[in-house]
């Protein structure tokens, strides 16, 4: 059981730093990655199998993976701002155009724009998990609405797909 702690850490931190390697790479992307894995995802099980007698079962090998591309998408979005703020800067004529970073960056403030996404990251990150429990009590154990909104999911999802059409 220590031993999958400790492969938990480690797919968490490799994804940490592919999730550097992404936010700065432009073109490289959290779903490539994401891709890449799903399908070599046997692969991973197999290799894996080797450690059968240390209680890595496939069911953990795709939580790894898991733990993985989740690390990988959080680091992704405090990282991938980077590249935006400073590659992508454009001209004086165009800077209200785009970002609102690239007005921060001619004005001399391209740091304070790196601090000020960095903060809303890592703000979207703490409510997410405030959010998480009364989610799952709202959806699962004790009050089952997922279950009552099953039964009319295709006719919730065609209501708000017409309503995003009309206020588009």
């Amino acid at each position: 059981m220590l031993i999958i702690f400790f492969l938990i850490i480690l797919f968490s931190f490799l994804g940490f730093l592919t999730g550097i390697l992404t936010g700065m790479l432009p073109g490289l992307h959290v779903n490539n990655i994401a891709l890449i894995l799903l399908s070599l995802s046997s692969v991973f099980i197999s290799f894996f199998s080797f450690f059968k007698s240390c209680g890595i079962s496939a069911d953990v090998v795709l939580l790894l993976l898991c733990v993985f591309i989740v690390s990988n998408s959080i680091s992704h979005t405090f990282h991938d701002f980077l590249p935006s703020t400073f590659l992508g800067a454009p001209d004086e004529d165009t800077a209200l155009s785009v970002l609102p970073a690239h007005s921060l960056l001619l004005s001399g403030d391209g740091f304070s724009a790196v601090i000020y996404s960095a903060i809303g990251s890592y703000g979207a990150v703490v409510v997410c998990f405030l959010l998480l429990f009364p989610v799952r009590f709202v959806i699962g154990s004790p009050l089952f609405f997922y279950d009552a909104l099953h039964e009319i999911m295709f006719f919730v999802l065609i209501f708000f797909s017409i309503l995003l059409i009309f206020i588009e």
